[in-house]
């Protein structure tokens, strides 16, 4: 994931062509970050969201969603919403 700022506009690229974007744990982690981050940014008034390559996304990574090292993370199975609670920041609620 990779996130350039022009002025107020805000873009995300998915940025691994060579498996077709797809998410896995390190990413969607990546992309919770850059929302965090934007979400403390009040000048930003767009984000326009792309991806490298010929596919947006494949996607889910073939292990599982949550399975990271092994090991399955609080509220796995429920995509990015799961792996949004997995990741989000201690102490700070954000739906």
């Amino acid at each position: 994931m990779r996130l350039d700022m022009d002025g107020p506009v805000a873009t995300i690229t998915n940025n691994n062509p060579g498996k077709h974007n797809a998410f896995d744990d390190a990413m969607d982690t990546a992309l919770f970050e850059i929302l965090d981050e934007l979400a403390a940014r009040p000048e930003v008034r767009a984000v326009i969201w792309r991806a490298e390559g010929k596919s947006f996304s494949s996607l889910r990574a073939a292990r599982g969603p949550g399975e990271q090292r092994g090991r399955q993370l609080p509220g796995a199975g429920r995509g990015h919403v799961g792996q949004r609670l997995a990741h989000r920041p201690a102490g700070r609620v954000t739906r």
